[in-house]
């Protein structure tokens, strides 16, 4: 999963974004479907026609959601929702979860097996967005 966190943080372009979802179709790992979701809608920041951008977003949403209902207790997708929830137009009302998804991360964090630099990095990172 560090390669994937890795990756996920140095996407900067639609080549970067093709190249890591393609690389996480290549991971084993359930954890990294939060992240697969949300370079997926990351994609409608590069596409230029509104249907194109539309389809990404509701793409990479009806992932990640699918994701998080069949496993709830994934810190990792409940932390990339919070911040597309807290980023995302306003238009595009997506942002109902944002804050039971906060408290489900901070009440479980500490038990969880993610590494300690990377639980401060997700909580620093959400008190960051939310104080904007």
């Amino acid at each position: 999963m560090n390669e994937v966190r890795s990756r996920f943080s140095q996407i900067n372009s639609e080549e970067d974004c093709e190249a890591f979802i393609k690389f996480c179709d290549q991971v084993k790992c359930d954890a990294a479907v939060g992240y697969k979701a949300t370079a997926t809608m990351q994609m409608a920041e590069f596409a230029f026609m509104p249907n194109s951008k539309w389809s990404y977003f509701k793409k990479g949403k009806a992932i990640l959601e699918n994701h998080i209902k069949t496993h709830p207790k994934d810190l990792e997708a409940r932390y990339m929702r919070v911040m597309i929830q807290l980023n995302a137009p306003a238009m595009l009302n997506y942002n109902e979860d944002y804050k039971s998804d906060y408290a489900l991360i901070k009440k479980e964090i500490g038990s969880s097996s993610l590494p300690k630099s990377y639980q401060k990095t997700i909580l620093d990172t959400i008190k960051k967005e939310l104080n904007k």
